[in-house]
């Protein structure tokens, strides 16, 4: 079953790398990312937009993962 996840997935991230930049359309973008990303968590603790510091921050990104190993980390 991860096996044909993989084989699943590999795919859609690599097309996903390949012709995201040149898409003009948020909506298209926005659901070729949720086709490979269960969801998005941004942190950022001081300051704002306009901050002395604009790449301070953390990202934690996770991908779509088969039920089976969503089991496994519970």
């Amino acid at each position: 079953m991860r096996q044909e996840s993989a084989v699943n997935i590999i795919p859609k991230v690599n097309n996903l790398l390949e012709v995201y930049e040149q898409l003009s359309n948020p909506k298209v973008k926005n659901d070729m990312l949720k086709e490979v990303l269960e969801s998005v968590v941004y942190i950022k603790e001081s300051g704002g937009r306009w901050h002395g510091s604009p790449d301070n921050f953390e990202i934690h990104i996770y991908p779509v993962l088969p039920d089976n190993a969503k089991a496994a980390l519970d």
